[in-house]
């Protein structure tokens, strides 16, 4: 993940760098130099917001998901002590000790990670006699990252949805 992000920084860098080297003979000056460039940039974030939407639109349909499962499951099993939680934005969700839907799902993605969440959410998880496990979107962003490192967490598993963008018009030619 962190090689991916990095060789997204650096594809960008390079495009700013072609584009100021493409802008030189246009002379444009300084301030429209700037101008351009701006814009270069404003799509480059512009972009990156569209991306964020988007895994945060997957990530809370995976999320309501998981969540009707734990809520069927508690309705045909009460006993099992299925329950699911938000908490400070994450999808803290309890199927059962060992279930591959014990987990979180959100978790940075929705508002920021702070530590009485974080400590909410150990809690939770632990009050059922099981372990805590994240599931991270490498969108949530490094502050998310640290945090867990912080407190001995270590990825597991690392999964990217890949998407392209459907253009009829240029899937024509």
């Amino acid at each position: 993940v962190v090689r991916h992000a990095a060789g997204q920084l650096a594809d960008r860098f390079q495009l700013l760098q072609m584009a100021q080297l493409l802008l030189r003979p246009l002379a444009l000056g300084d301030r429209g130099q700037q101008l351009v460039m701006g814009m270069l940039q404003l799509g480059g974030a512009l972009a990156q917001l569209r991306l964020l939407t988007l895994a945060r639109r997957l990530e809370m349909a995976e999320g309501r998901g998981n969540a009707s499962y734990v809520d069927a499951k508690a309705r045909l099993d009460p006993a099992s002590g299925a329950l699911w939680k938000d908490i400070g934005g994450t999808h803290a969700m309890f199927a059962g000790v060992g279930s591959p839907i014990t987990q979180t799902f959100g978790l940075g993605l929705h508002q920021p990670l702070v530590d009485k969440d974080l400590d909410a959410i150990e809690r939770f998880f632990r009050l059922r006699g099981s372990g805590v496990f994240h599931e991270v979107c490498p969108l949530s962003g490094v502050d998310v990252s640290t945090l867990l490192a912080a407190r001995g967490y270590r990825p597991c598993e690392m999964s990217n949805v890949l998407f392209r963008t459907i253009d009829p018009e240029a899937d024509a030619h």
